[in-house]
């Protein structure tokens, strides 16, 4: 029979023992500046300590620290900001520091809003750590001001309805999910292949019409004033192919079959601005100053005459 007896330092020696272990913390992360535009940079400074009681003991991988950009309330990174590892085969005692600094870009298609940039320590888990749930920490990031202070239109619904006469008859919605009005605009139609515009009106076009090029007195399909923030406007117009499928009309000559119809894919846009594939770039007469200049179209098949 014996007693066993611990004293106070024996407990002491017992609680150090349960927490000698290493402990990876991000222990600042700082930004610079913390508001920015879309597409502008940003000075990102991360350091990460050992607050356990071991030296922690990188293996041959190393162990992987990063920093992502997350929207708030989202889960699921808006950009990856970057990765840097501690050296492989080193260690980093109790109390020390390593610490890193980036510049990043925010993506140019953000939309503004509050964000959170985040630092990960050991993010593989390959240091075994005493809490392995304390290795992340975010700082506010906000998007906003500069250039995303504008308009951005999308064209949200295409349909096609039916052909009337020589025209395809559609309806197209369009939505401003920019933060500032969108001045005047209209809606075009561009063949895909070759590009070019093709004939969008409020009214349709007969045979004759289309077949000597007479392009009848009807409006464009075109807003009439601003549209807020958050508007949603739905048109309805025609579109047409001229003859030999050129913007120059053909008036054939000789005995000419009845019309047929066939089915082709085009691009329905809001401002005018051409597919983002054209080599030339954006032509300067979009009217609307926008946020992104290339989200502008959608594709439809349409049934149309020959």
């Amino acid at each position: 029979m014996f007693t066993l007896r611990i004293g106070v330092l024996g407990f002491f020696a017992l609680a150090v023992a349960a927490c000698s272990t290493p402990d990876l913390v991000v222990s600042d992360l700082t930004l610079d500046p913390s508001q920015i535009a879309p597409g502008e940079n940003v000075n990102v400074s991360m350091t990460v300590k050992n607050v356990g009681g071991r030296a922690a003991a990188i293996g041959e991988a190393g162990a992987a620290n990063i920093i992502a950009l997350y929207k708030d309330g989202e889960t699921t990174p808006s950009a990856d900001f970057g990765e840097w590892p501690l050296e492989p085969d080193s260690s980093l005692g109790p109390g020390n520091t390593v610490s890193t600094k980036i510049t990043a870009t925010a993506p140019s298609h953000l939309p503004v809003g509050a964000y959170q940039v985040c630092g990960f320590a050991d993010i593989d888990d390959q240091v075994e750590e005493d809490d392995e749930d304390n290795n992340t920490l975010c700082v506010d990031l906000a998007i906003s001001g500069g250039s995303s202070i504008l308009a951005d239109l999308i064209v949200t619904k295409v349909k096609f309805l039916r052909v009337e006469q020589a025209s395809a008859k559609v309806s197209v919605t369009v939505k401003n999910i920019g933060l500032a009005d969108a001045a005047p605009f209209r809606v075009m139609a561009f063949d895909r292949a070759p590009r070019r515009p093709l004939v969008f009106l409020k009214c349709p076009l007969t045979d004759a019409m289309r077949a000597t090029g007479t392009i009848p007195g009807c409006e464009a399909i075109e807003t009439t004033g601003p549209m807020a923030p958050g508007e949603e406007q739905s048109f309805v117009g025609y579109v047409t192919f001229l003859y030999g499928d050129a913007q120059i009309p053909v008036t054939p000559v000789g005995p000419v079959e009845g019309p047929k119809f066939q089915s082709r894919t085009i691009n329905i846009m809001a401002d005018g601005c051409f597919h983002p594939t054209d080599d030339a770039g954006l032509p300067t007469w979009c009217r609307v100053d926008e946020i992104d200049e290339i989200n502008n179209f959608a594709a439809l098949t349409v049934k149309t005459r020959r």
